[in-house]
């Protein structure tokens, strides 16, 4: 008997209407095609480029779009010295020729393997780029500022339209902040999270994500963790814009959830709609979108069964007719509700018999959840402390292993929640337990560049080893940040260590090993770093990978530029060969100290 979930799905897909928040925009979404854009000296003004008849309005049988998502280089302008401008205009040209390829980033392909990548001439003719400056209106009049809201208001719906979603974070100084703009940086800024979350929300699954740090260096994004950072907990430059971003926010999940249930897909549908607090209303004044159908279900008093109640009502929301029940893809009530994080529902689902100590049966890739990820793990990830503390106070599990052989430790540490670090080794989560392929809850840590968590375990358990802890936070995305990299060196990590697998590490050995011979034949990022992996040091896997940030912290530490690795390669061998910016060549040469212009 279909669930009044289901039959409500079913509803919609039957009679399908324009339900859509961002079907409308409230302002055209004016493009710049890309051969004019690649002519242009300097960023012109929105009404500037109307004046001259360069802007076009955008629509999808012109061709392709591309969002371009950016820090300002100034406090008043975007690039007053046309920097940025000319590294986008220099890598959509070297991408179109072919003078340089998009990587997958290491982490993503030995997540996933080999990802398609991006046609070469899918960058070339046909393309349309929005870019704040040109195409939302700058003037100070009431009629322009009234346009310039109403175009920010429809910034979801115009990365919507987009196929490509561009994050432009070259390494280029700040005219009027001491800081060097980086992907770190763009990650913190509440609007270019704003942004990155309307990407990961539109209703479309095609399309690519991609990181311009140079010229010459384009990667593949790899959001890891990226999709915990709530805009809500963002910086804002306006505290009052949090209040826009609050209702943007909620547009946003209505259309997805409802574009969920127009393709049946429930599963999904639960998971956006029970870790939306935690994804994205975080640090927001906003409530969370409760629920699409009616309490008809719901038999229990709310206040003589206030347990059944709460148990009743979230079983009928999620579509769910008991508490053991399954979906389609192995998710468990319990699983969702600890997703949710709401510790009353977790007590209700516990009183009627739900197992403390269940677990997914299938894995989610997009999210890094593999199959068997306990209940408590979920709640710690997702950050949802209270519900871990409710979860083991029920006997959850701590050292419970996924597919992967990680424990809820892990998960606390992937997710930088120092809470639940404390909590879980509290309740003795082993912290040299190891997942695949070898890495412990403090290398978890440091490949996901979690900072709180990464100081909280080593202030709980401080006999662990700094072994390899450089290598592994250059090796991810998630670590090679600068501020991961000094503290690592701070709690005295050796700068100048050299990478040596044993065969007693036999995932990492395997690994490494076998895409090093894979590299002759058919190279990428991750072949690379393998090829060149034993003996090199944090410095030279810095630059194999593709974090060049942290190469100026490792260089300000001390880290040798002459040291060579097994194929008798140095830093500065490596730097010539994967074509880094002048700025890093410079310091490697020991003539600069620091990023001036990364082309």
């Amino acid at each position: 008997m279909a669930t009044d979930l289901a039959r409500f799905a079913a509803s919609l897909r039957a009679n399908p209407s324009n339900r859509s928040f961002l079907d409308h925009v409230s302002f055209p979404m004016y493009t710049v095609p890309a051969e004019f854009l690649l002519q242009m000296k300097h960023l012109k003004t929105h009404e500037e480029m109307l004046q001259v008849g360069a802007l076009v309005e955008f629509s999808t049988d012109l061709g392709q779009a591309m969002f371009v998502s950016h820090e300002w280089l100034s406090n008043r302008h975007p690039d007053p010295n046309a920097e940025q401008l000319q590294i986008l205009q220099q890598a959509l040209r070297n991408i179109a020729s072919g003078s340089s390829n998009i990587c997958v980033p290491v982490a993503t392909e030995i997540m996933f393997g080999r990802l398609q990548l991006p046609r070469a001439d899918s960058v070339g003719v046909d393309l349309y780029i929005w870019y704040d400056y040109f195409c939302c209106p700058q003037h100070s009049s009431n009629a322009a500022s009234l346009h310039r809201q109403a175009a920010i208001d429809s910034i979801p719906t115009y990365v919507s339209q987009c196929y490509f979603f561009v994050i432009l974070c070259p390494a280029l100084k700040h005219v009027d902040q001491s800081r060097t703009l980086s992907q770190s940086s763009w990650a913190l800024r509440g609007w270019c999270r704003c942004e990155r979350v309307a990407r990961e929300l539109a209703a479309r699954e095609d399309g690519y994500i991609i990181v311009i740090e140079s010229a010459v260096h384009q990667t593949l994004v790899w959001l890891g963790n990226r999709m915990l950072e709530a805009p809500g907990e963002g910086d804002f430059t306006v505290e009052q814009d949090k209040v826009r971003v609050g209702r943007m926010m909620v547009r946003m999940i209505w259309d997805k959830l409802l574009y969920y249930l127009e393709k049946g897909d429930l599963h999904n549908y639960r998971f956006l709609s029970n870790s939306q607090r935690a994804r994205f209303f975080r640090g927001l004044d906003v409530v969370p979108i409760e629920s699409f159908i009616p309490p008809s279900g719901v038999q229990a008093d709310a206040f003589r069964e206030p347990d059944k109640f709460l148990l009743e009502w979230f079983l009928h929301q999620n579509g769910f007719r008991g508490v053991s029940e399954r979906d389609e893809k192995g998710w468990s009530p319990l699983c969702f509700a600890a997703l949710n994080g709401d510790p009353l529902t977790i007590k209700s689902l516990l009183r009627y018999r739900a197992d403390p100590n269940d677990m997914t049966a299938k894995a989610r890739i997009k999210e890094q959840l593999p199959r068997k990820s306990s209940v408590v793990a979920i709640a710690a990830f997702f950050r949802n402390n209270e519900a871990v503390e409710v979860l083991l106070s029920a006997r959850a599990s701590p050292n419970a292993l996924d597919e992967n052989f990680g424990n809820s430790l892990h998960f606390a540490c992937a997710a930088d929640n120092a809470v639940a670090v404390q909590l879980l080794i509290s309740a003795r989560a082993n912290p040299q337990q190891k997942c695949l392929p070898g890495l412990n809850p403090f290398q978890v840590s440091c490949a996901c560049g979690s900072l709180q968590s990464m100081k909280e375990i080593l202030a709980q358990v401080p006999e662990l080893s700094l072994r390899h802890s450089l290598h592994f936070a250059l090796m991810f995305s998630g670590g090679g940040s600068p501020e991961i990299i000094t503290e690592l060196i701070r709690a005295r990590a050796d700068v100048n260590e050299q990478f040596r697998i044993r065969l007693k590490e036999p995932g990492w050995w395997l690994l490494l090993n076998l895409t090093s011979i894979r590299h002759r034949v058919s190279p990428s990022r991750l072949t690379c770093l393998a090829y060149h992996h034993y003996g090199a040091t944090p410095l030279m896997f810095s630059i194999l990978s593709g974090y060049l940030q942290a190469a100026s912290a490792l260089l300000t530490a001390g880290a040798h530029v002459d040291s060579m690795n097994f194929r008798r390669k140095t830093a500065l061998d490596l730097a010539s060969q994967m074509l880094v910016p002048a700025w890093l060549m410079r310091s490697l040469d020991g003539r600069d100290q620091g990023p001036q212009s990364s082309l």
